[in-house]
């Protein structure tokens, strides 16, 4: 393996039970792989893992913002710590099974591939010896050389980084070969109300058709 890859951990600590799901996801990701992974675990304004980190945790480098800023610029410093060829986005609502790092990377010996993906339980997807075409954020790879707009504070930041890597010609591809688990809303969907989700969500769906008007690519639509 002559590629190096980063896996970008954000969290946010809000309850305790969050703890057990975070040190569940971490200790999944480690048992369902042979290949080794830089693990990269940003921690806004809680900082539960700057005193789990010595412990038995496989933490490699964490990041810690005492004030939460936005998940765009919190990402973005990882991505700047990182030291992978490859960066994997991940939420600790996500539950990786074999053969997952194994799987995001064949999907780059597509020759247009610019991000890669898993099937999903939350999609009720089903194992498939096959890769298609597909979008999924939660868990994606892309190379190390995009970064999330920070224009764009919390929603659409992923739709926006896909959308530019589909603009430069790529592709964003799913591999069947492995069904990952996600509990959806588990990460950030407790952190606002739901009348404060819905304004920022508006808004950045406004900001990203003001910058990707006309576009004549179906991603867009």
């Amino acid at each position: 393996m002559d590629k190096k890859i980063s896996v970008i951990l954000p969290i946010r600590i809000n309850e305790g039970w969050q703890e057990h799901m975070t040190d569940c996801c971490i200790k999944t990701m480690k048992e369902t792989t042979d290949i080794p992974y830089e693990l990269v675990v940003v921690e806004s304004k809680s900082n539960y893992y700057e005193v789990r980190k010595p412990l038995d945790i496989h933490i490699d480098k964490y990041i810690h913002f005492p004030e939460p800023l936005t998940y765009s610029k919190e990402f973005n410093k990882g991505i700047e710590e990182a030291s992978g060829d490859y960066i994997v986005h991940i939420g600790n609502d996500v539950f990786t099974r074999p053969g997952w790092l194994e799987a995001l990377l064949e999907c780059f010996r597509i020759e247009d591939c610019g991000v890669a993906t898993l099937a999903s339980n939350d999609l009720k997807h089903q194992l498939a010896d096959r890769i298609m075409e597909g979008i999924w954020t939660p868990l994606m790879m892309f190379i190390n050389k995009w970064k999330f707009d920070e224009d764009f504070t919390g929603a659409f930041n992923d739709t926006e980084l896909i959308m530019r890597i589909y603009e430069s010609g790529y592709r964003m591809y799913r591999n069947w070969k492995v069904v990952v688990i996600h509990l959806n809303q588990q990460t950030w969907g407790n952190t606002l109300t739901k009348e404060i989700h819905e304004s920022r969500f508006n808004e950045a769906k406004n900001l990203f058709i003001q910058k990707h008007m006309g576009s004549p690519l179906l991603v867009y639509r």
